[in-house]
């Protein structure tokens, strides 16, 4: 009986230990995975500003594409006004010349 006693207080005795290592466990077992899970986040964000950083590159070449096509097309529009302009001169004076001849003609 006095054999059973000792066993059973040695168990008794070693349970704190027992359940203090689980508790230990569990906390290392816990701190694994909020480290695994901190560090999926991180590759995630990390592949993210990767992503976003080469689309801000791609928006910033389009737009300087677009800054210079229309700068050549201000530049286009340019040369079409002073076209125009320089038509409307010499369509200008050619109207002039033939009312000056139509007069000419009737004043014979």
């Amino acid at each position: 009986m006095k054999q059973k006693v000792m066993i059973l207080l040695c168990c008794l005795a070693s349970l704190p230990v027992w359940a203090q290592t689980a508790n230990v466990d569990a906390l290392l077992l816990s701190a694994q995975m909020a480290y695994q899970d901190a560090d999926s986040k991180q590759d995630q964000a990390r592949r993210r500003l990767l992503q976003v950083e080469e689309e801000l590159k791609q928006a910033q070449k389009r737009l300087a594409d677009a800054q210079q096509l229309q700068q050549q097309a201000e530049a286009a529009q340019q040369q079409a006004l002073a076209d125009k302009a320089a038509a409307d001169a010499l369509m200008q004076q050619a109207t002039q010349r033939l009312r000056d001849a139509w007069q000419q003609k009737e004043g014979q």
